[in-house]
């Protein structure tokens, strides 16, 4: 068991390069993907931290003294714990010609031999200094020391003899400070490479495009086959455009925070960097509606391209045409033309925004404010205004019109109105215990349709109807400080102790998701830690 270890943490690294028997010549001066992490002591100390949270700190003692007590003027066990380490794959022209190996840093290239001597791992040096050792997994393993790194490879000796060894300083440079990166340089992989994938790619979106639907009419297929079509030409795009792909992980102890970054930039000038720093481009006077006293704010951003659009509003038609067909009675089925005609603009312009956000607590209650992004925003509040009015007279009962106030308050010439929602077993919770307050706020601007219920609803939506000018715009934003919302997710004392506890006054709890274009396509996640300890035990109390 002892004398095994080694090979087995090898091994997946060591099959995953075996193409590196092929490789031939000199090797490109970047390697076309790289696994780097920042030292053993990051990656330990990392692995301490977020198990010390989710309450397994005697694991935690455990690792930290037997790490420290392995630890000696010559490193651990002849390996270097404070310097990088990782692999590296280099491709050539040719789609066989590749390199590639494990680094591990050294501290003492002797003390590390004598290891492999004491778990019984037998290997052979050749007179290019090269070692090699026979394991029952038919894959052999070689392995060299150089530049104070061990450099370890499979199947043959090609990826570390003299002229194919990096500078691990080069082999392993990524800018980053992050505990674990993953770089995969896209536009070095070769050409014949990228059509295999192509082909792959196209294979897979026509199967999909004939695959037949239960109950799909000739207008919905029509929409699935040029939604399809969109993805292929993404697809596409990411195989011959793309320059760079990285995932960066970190825990920081600093910051207390969790970050997982994944990134994509297009070659220069191409259409996919073109897509890319459009989304970074989106502007919107909904982004960023309300920015104080925030318990959660969540955003969707997405421009459909012309031909999909021109799909997508055929579609639209036809679930009108079907729902106006079966209306049998005359005025409704007038009615639900004149609402059905507002709201056409709105769902073929294109372009969807939605935007939501918590406020609060405010005397332990929140507000919920909500925007839609519209076109002709203005027609259609005034449809919805009349059609309200209407029924108010004819078919609304007298008890229940109190209920209801239309132009209840303003701001300028954008009229809000006021409903009282009716009280029940499944919206008692909500509208008491959470909200506080019964009312639902609506307004309709030229360009959004407002939604707003809640402790300060009113001053809330009046404050998100006045903010008129454009800013930055996310395709996707979802924020969420558990902090201020760790008491109402506890549901006994014990919780809730639990949350003052780890969620002091003034402390956020945050976890964060976005998706941001511009120069690369950037999808980040920040996690506060204490949020992941409050979930943990949150959870063991539960249980």
């Amino acid at each position: 068991m002892r004398r095994s270890w080694l090979c087995v943490l090898c091994l997946p690294f060591l099959v995953a390069m075996a193409p590196a028997a092929r490789a031939q010549g000199k090797p490109a001066d970047t390697p076309t993907i790289v696994v780097r992490v920042s030292s053993l002591n990051a990656l330990l100390q990392n692995l301490n931290l977020v198990v010390k949270l989710v309450g397994q700190e005697e694991a935690a003692h455990q690792i930290e003294g037997l790490f420290k007590s392995k630890i000696g003027k010559k490193g651990i066990e002849g390996i270097d714990p404070a310097r990088p380490f990782g692999a590296y794959v280099r491709f050539g022209k040719a789609i066989d010609d590749i390199n590639g190996a494990i680094l591990i840093p050294m501290a003492d290239d002797k003390t590390f031999l004598n290891l492999l001597d004491n778990l019984s791992l037998k290997y052979v040096k050749d007179k290019n200094g090269i070692y090699t050792h026979k394991t029952d997994k038919n894959v052999d393993v070689y392995f060299r020391f150089a530049h104070k790194y061990l450099y370890i490879t499979s199947i043959n000796t090609s990826s570390i003899l003299d002229k194919n060894l990096p500078d691990p300083a080069k082999a392993l440079a990524v800018k980053t400070s992050a505990a674990i990166s993953i770089v995969a340089r896209i536009d070095q992989i070769p050409n014949d490479a990228k059509l295999i994938a192509l082909a792959q790619l196209e294979e897979t979106i026509l199967a999909a495009q004939k695959k037949e639907q239960p109950g799909e009419t000739k207008v919905q297929e029509a929409f699935r086959v040029a939604l399809l079509r969109d993805v292929n030409k993404l697809g596409a795009n990411l195989i011959r455009e793309a320059g760079e792909v990285r995932f960066d992980l970190d825990v920081s102890d600093k910051t207390k925070e969790l970050t997982v970054n994944l990134s994509v930039t297009g070659k220069s000038g191409s259409d996919l960097a073109k897509t890319i720093q459009a989304l970074g481009e989106l502007k919107s006077p909904l982004a960023g509606i309300l920015k104080n006293d925030l318990a959660f704010q969540g955003a969707f951003h997405l421009a459909l391209p012309d031909e999909l659009n021109a799909a997508f509003g055929k579609v639209i038609d036809e679930v009108a045409k079907k729902s106006l067909d079966g209306i049998q009675d005359a005025t409704k089925k007038k009615q639900a033309e004149t609402l059905f005609k507002a709201l056409l603009p709105t769902a073929k312009a294109g372009e969807f925004q939605v935007v939501a956000a918590v406020l609060g607590p405010k005397q332990d209650r929140y507000t919920f404010i909500g925007a839609l992004k519209l076109k002709d925003g203005a027609k259609l509040g005034a449809t919805i205004h009349d059609l309200v009015k209407e029924a108010l007279v004819k078919d609304i009962p007298l008890a229940e019109r109190d209920k209801i106030q239309l132009n209840f308050d303003s701001v300028g010439t954008v009229k809000i109105h006021r409903f009282q929602l009716p009280k029940d077993p499944k919206t008692a919770e909500l509208l008491e215990q959470i909200a506080g307050d019964n009312h639902l706020y609506l307004a309709f601007r030229d360009d959004a349709l407002f939604l707003a219920l809640g402790k300060d609803a009113l001053a809330s939506l009046k404050a998100a109807v006045a903010k008129t000018g454009s800013a930055e715009s996310l395709p996707l934003v979802f924020d969420f400080d558990v902090a201020r919302m760790a008491k109402l997710m506890a549901k006994t004392q014990e919780q809730k102790d639990l949350a003052g506890k780890l969620f002091p006054a003034g402390q956020s709890g945050r976890v964060r998701l976005t998706i941001a274009g511009g120069a690369s396509l950037n999808a980040r996640l920040v996690l506060q830690l204490n949020v992941l300890e409050f979930l943990v035990k949150l959870q063991e109390k539960k249980e």
